[in-house]
């Protein structure tokens, strides 16, 4: 289907995009697959203990980094966790609680094809890196992230589709006011 091979292309390459400050990545990982452990299948547990010990290593000034492997693995990874969901609902939730991360890279990708940038050149537009240019941390931008993500899970988990909604409209306007 066309739908999952842009989805799919699309989350494996926001997945690498973000990768670009310390902790980002794993930290947010990290929940979402906890998250896709309980919505989908608890086996996916492993995964995010994985994140959880590399997180360690990845958080500033990090010893250990991701790299466009394991950025591209965890993607795939993801992307085939997210097509196995119960149901549309599952679907949808899970993809809203990616919100924080993926929506940074959305926004940053459509802002550029509406600018007539190139989308594939470098840059550095996403908002994670403006925060840093402009004078957050690494962990300070990873914390925000972390946070925002964690609120779409508790959102998700305990108030359905409808409160994730009303979550996102949230992350949004946090990322509207911080741009």
């Amino acid at each position: 289907c066309i739908f999952s091979t842009i989805f799919i292309t699309a989350i494996i390459n926001f997945t690498n995009f973000m990768d670009g400050i310390d902790g980002l990545v794993s930290g947010t990982m990290l929940l979402i697959m906890i998250v896709c452990a309980i919505k989908i299948n608890f086996l996916i547990l492993p995964i995010a203990g994985s994140l959880l010990g590399f997180l360690i290593w990845n958080w500033h000034p990090a010893k250990l980094f991701m790299g466009d492997s394991g950025s591209l693995y965890l993607g795939t990874l993801f992307s085939f966790y997210v097509f196995q969901s119960n149901d549309y609902f599952d679907f949808l939730g899970i993809g809203l609680v990616t919100l924080p991360i993926f929506g940074d890279a959305l926004i940053t990708v459509t802002r550029r094809l509406f600018c007539r940038e190139n989308i594939f050149s470098a840059h550095k537009k996403h908002l994670y890196q403006r925060l840093y240019q402009g004078g957050l941390s690494h962990s300070s931008v990873s914390i925000l992230y972390i946070t925002l993500t964690f609120c779409q899970i508790i959102f998700f988990l305990f108030f359905g589709l409808s409160g994730i909604l009303l979550s996102s409209i949230f992350v949004l306007l946090v990322g509207i006011y911080l741009d």
